[in-house]
């Protein structure tokens, strides 16, 4: 169970080595508690940081601790740690960032308007299809 889990982490880190700066979205669940977004977050930087042997060693050591069960590939945020560790590695190396891309999107106010517009409208959307 933990090779596979380590495999499918390890794949993830392999994927999409090269994506856009806006590529990166989380369906966090709302309601989740700040201790344990806190841990999730600081967890997936420290493996972003020194790789699956870290996360080989955390998974082992604890295993039976509560507030690392996101840990596990059926938990309900196991895939929100999975996208925050790919995003921590690939700020990790800043030559990935396309910055004349996200420099000229900030000097637009209106497209930074309709991103966030857009970005609300999926969120309404996704909302909707989790209370059906």
């Amino acid at each position: 169970m933990l090779k596979k889990k380590n495999l499918e982490i390890k794949e993830n880190f392999e994927k999409d080595k090269k994506k856009e700066i806006f590529d990166f979205e989380t369906n966090l669940k709302f309601g989740i508690k700040m201790e344990i977004d806190d841990v999730v977050k600081l967890t997936a930087e420290f493996v972003a940081v020194n790789g699956e042997e870290f996360l080989n060693k955390i998974c082992f050591l604890k295993k039976n601790d509560p507030l690392f069960f996101f840990l596990k590939p059926n938990h309900e945020l196991f895939q929100y740690f999975t996208v925050l560790v790919d995003s921590y590695i690939f700020l990790k190396d800043f030559k990935n960032i396309d910055f004349e891309k996200l420099n000229d999107f900030s000097k637009d106010r209106d497209s930074i308007v309709k991103f966030c517009e857009k970005k609300f409208e999926v969120q309404k959307i996704f909302q909707k299809k989790k209370k059906n």
